[in-house]
């Protein structure tokens, strides 16, 4: 017995038949066996006898058991299921190119991050070509040559542009089979969505040259501190120990300076003097050589 969910299928098919609608009558079924379960059957007949005004006599058919083939149908959908369901979490699809058909097959994760409808997509080659970036359509076009010219599988990241406009970042993996004769037949591929993660390049790229700015920016206003810091002690400090040295020759002409008490204490003066001095000049090169802002960083970086 026909399942109840079953027969009004199963009724219009018969009816389609027998009012000439087709040719002939074929419907898949579930019929309830004596055990309470139950098993797929295939049903075909055709009208074999008519009378004059049309009206079937005779009709003739099979039922076959088709459970073992449902089962694999059913497990074969499930399988493609799963298979969508994780090229989807992944963003990673699949496609197949027949090359001498040049017919092109995407799977569902595939049309997803094109952002393309399956009933207006070509399905060729040519139809590939033209959602990758005009800048980088003609580039890709030529990797997949070469990879069939060379028969090597390729991988190469490119953008694509979506319906709406908007760009996508996309990694494409292929490998071609040829025939006997080393013609290529077929190509099959994956597609991986890398948009966020390129966009994520860039900002940590961006970044670190925001960093490396920021670091040159610093930099400049340490040596910018360190050129006036060192202009300061050189001019200032070095001036006003040369007055010092010079104030001590005046004194030391107009002073009785034979006793050897002051002569030691003069020349001690000197010395502190002078030491002061060199004291102000190794700081300030070590500051700032002045050889730097003459000559440029090469010299004074051999200097």
């Amino acid at each position: 017995m026909c399942t109840q969910d079953d027969i009004p299928r199963v009724m219009k098919a018969l009816t389609d038949h027998l009012e000439g609608t087709s040719e002939s009558y074929q419907c898949e079924n579930r019929l309830l066996k004596k055990d309470g379960t139950w098993r797929w059957n295939l049903d075909l007949g055709r009208i074999v006898k008519r009378d004059e005004s049309g009206k079937p006599l005779r009709m003739v058919g099979s039922d076959t058991d088709i459970s073992g083939l449902k089962e694999a149908e059913f497990a074969l959908r499930a399988s493609e299921q799963h298979l969508a369901h994780a090229q989807e979490m992944a963003s990673l699809g699949s496609w197949e190119l027949d090359v001498k058909e040049n017919s092109l097959k995407w799977s569902d994760e595939v049309y997803r991050i094109f952002g393309r409808d399956k009933k207006q997509f070509k399905g060729n080659y040519e139809a590939f070509l033209e959602t990758v970036h005009p800048e980088d359509r003609d580039w890709v076009h030529e990797a997949n040559m070469k990879s069939t010219h060379e028969k090597k599988p390729y991988d190469i990241t490119h953008r694509i542009v979506l319906p709406d406009g908007s760009i996508k970042t996309v990694q494409e993996k292929s490998k071609t089979y040829f025939d006997k004769e080393g013609n290529p037949v077929r190509v099959e591929g994956t597609v991986l969505d890398i948009t966020e993660k390129k966009e994520a390049e860039e900002k940590l790229k961006k970044s670190h040259q925001q960093l490396r700015d920021l670091s040159n920016k610093l930099q400049s206003i340490r040596e910018e501190d360190k050129k006036r810091i060192s202009r300061e002690i050189h001019d200032e400090l070095g001036q006003t120990l040369t007055a010092i040295k010079l104030d001590m020759t005046w004194l030391e002409k107009r002073i009785d300076v034979s006793e050897p008490p002051v002569q030691d204490k003069i020349k001690s003066i000197y010395s502190h003097i002078e030491n002061s001095l060199e004291t102000v000049r190794r700081v300030s090169t070590e500051l700032r050589p002045q050889v730097l802002d003459v000559m440029g960083f090469c010299e004074a970086f051999q200097w």
